[in-house]
């Protein structure tokens, strides 16, 4: 997710270039979470697991304990570790935590994969529009 060449790395050169990332680790990651059918089973099929993460607007992120509202607490025990222009001018007129500046490491050393919302009918939809744009901009979302 932090380093040189990682997740929000690609995200810092271009849009573009994040989402062929997120996309090859999507597809990469997704057929072992498919195949875990006991992970899932009880509350959905197979065919509706793999519509959701395979969608198109399926992410990879960090985990609800470094993302949800009430981690704000802890993202402030780490110190500002990136150093990227753009995403620095942008943090640098708004309150503590600057996210798109730190580089957290989940405790259980894992991530979040955001499968795409999918209506019964098939249509799939964007759970973020605009994500990707502020991962440029921010380095976060």
């Amino acid at each position: 997710m932090n380093g040189s060449t990682g997740y929000r790395a690609h995200y810092a050169v271009s849009v573009a270039l994040g989402e062929a990332f997120n996309l090859a680790l999507v597809q990469a990651v997704t057929p072992l979470v498919i195949a875990a059918e006991a992970l899932y089973e009880s509350r959905f099929t197979r065919e509706f697991c793999s519509q959701s993460l395979l969608g198109r607007f399926s992410r990879l992120w960090y985990p609800k304990e470094l993302t949800d509202p009430s981690a704000q607490a802890q993202l402030l025990k780490f110190k500002p570790a990136i150093r990227h222009a753009r995403w620095a001018r942008y943090w640098q007129a708004l309150p503590q935590p600057h996210k798109g500046l730190l580089a957290p490491v989940s405790e259980q050393a894992s991530v979040l994969l955001n499968g795409t919302f999918v209506s019964e009918d098939g249509t799939d939809f964007e759970q973020k529009p605009g994500r990707s744009q502020q991962l440029l901009e921010s380095g976060w979302t």
